[in-house]
C-alpha cells in the first residue's frame, strides 16, 4: 500500500461553479512520510482539469508543493488551511 493516497471529491460553488477537492490521506501505519514516499503518488484518473482543484487533507508543507505543481494544469489550483482565520 502507498504511503499516501489521494482522492478526487467533486463540489460546486454556491453559483454552481464545478470545481473538485483533492483529499490527502496519508496511510503509512505511523502516519509519516518522506520525500521518497513521493515516487509512489499517482493522481486519481477522474480529475477533471478543466475546472479548479483544492487541494486539502493534513499532510506536510512539502507535499502540498509537490501537489500544487503536479495539478497545475487544471483551471485554478487553490489549498485549503482550516487552521486560517482562526485567533
Amino acid at each position: 500500500m502507498a504511503a499516501i493516497e489521494l482522492s478526487a471529491i467533486a463540489h460546486k460553488t454556491v453559483e454552481d461553479i464545478p470545481y473538485q477537492h483533492l483529499h490527502i490521506r496519508i496511510t503509512a501505519a505511523n502516519g509519516i512520510i518522506a520525500p521518497s514516499d513521493l515516487k509512489e503518488i499517482v493522481l486519481p484518473p477522474d480529475i477533471i482539469w478543466s475546472q479548479g482543484v483544492v487541494i486539502e487533507g493534513k499532510a506536510p508543507t512539502w507535499l502540498y508543493a509537490y501537489l500544487v505543481h503536479a495539478c497545475h494544469i487544471a483551471a485554478w489550483v487553490a489549498t485549503f488551511d482550516p487552521r486560517l482565520g482562526q485567533d
